[in-house]
């Protein structure tokens, strides 16, 4: 399965716009101080996230452990 490229930056909270937020898990999943949502920062483009659905793997592991 191909690794996604994280490299679209966010400047902004994608929940409330807030711009003001703080590593919570390192490396990359942040913590907005005004609404707590927690995102990935930086993400895979929009464009890379629709790829991966087309590469076949995506849910492969979800497929084997769920019997179907």
């Amino acid at each position: 399965m191909k690794l996604l490229e994280l490299d679209e930056e966010l400047d902004k909270c994608p929940l409330c716009g807030a711009t003001v937020f703080k590593v919570a898990f390192p490396p990359n999943i942040v913590r907005c101080l005004t609404c707590r949502t927690l995102f990935r920062n930086p993400r895979p483009s929009q464009s890379q996230i629709a790829a991966s659905y087309n590469e076949g793997a995506t849910y492969q592991d979800w497929h084997r452990r769920s019997n179907y």
